[in-house]
């Protein structure tokens, strides 16, 4: 049998190795929030883009299928301490002669040490993309890819161009798709939205 004294040992030293660990943690949790990314100022630029949007517009006629006309609203905001701009999007459209309900999860952010401006979206279609964006003056260019989740695994190259009024409650944007790997390009949709809340 151990004597209480080896027991208040065994406790001390316990007490001793938990402490430690605890100090060892805190130092670890301290140097992860100093070494946390700061909100880059181009962060800022992507600012345009908040608010409650409303929009509509026109799918084109493709080889993906019939077009139609379209109507949606999407809401974006600076999230996760204003590191990424998130979109969520809901639209009725027409997808190869059907009416359809849409919704779209999109994140932009600011990737300093890339120095450019990123974006991954995922929608209810089964398609992912991502890309890169870039900023002359009010107007934004996207460019990337996307894949279907699905069994054919569709992928396509797209591109997205969108202007802002001066007044920055106008919003006018047109996407643009390929098949071949960027050698010939067709109009996917075209729209008009207006700002109904900041």
């Amino acid at each position: 049998m151990k004597s209480p004294l080896s027991r208040h040992r065994f406790l001390g030293a316990t007490s001793v190795a938990i402490l430690a660990y605890f100090l060892v943690s805190l130092s670890l949790a301290q140097a992860q929030i100093a070494d946390r990314p700061k909100v880059a100022p181009e962060q800022h630029q992507l600012a345009m883009f908040i608010g409650e949007w409303s929009y509509e517009g026109t799918a084109k006629d493709t080889v993906l299928g019939p077009g139609g006309h379209l109507v949606g609203h999407e809401t974006v905001r600076f999230t996760m301490d204003g590191l990424f701009l998130e979109s969520r999007a809901h639209e009725k459209n027409v997808l190869g002669g059907k009416e359809v309900t849409w919704e779209g999860l999109r994140m932009w952010w600011y990737d300093a040490a890339a120095k450019q401006y990123k974006a991954q979206g995922f929608d209810n279609e089964g398609f992912v993309d991502s890309g890169t964006l870039t900023v002359a003056g009010r107007t934004w260019t996207y460019k990337g890819g996307s894949r279907s989740i699905g069994a054919k695994g569709l992928m396509l190259l797209n591109r997205v161009t969108t202007s802002f009024s001066t007044d920055g409650m106008t919003e006018t944007s047109k996407c643009e798709f390929s098949l071949d790997h960027g050698k010939t390009w067709s109009v996917l949709w075209e729209t008009i939205a207006k700002k109904t809340k900041d």
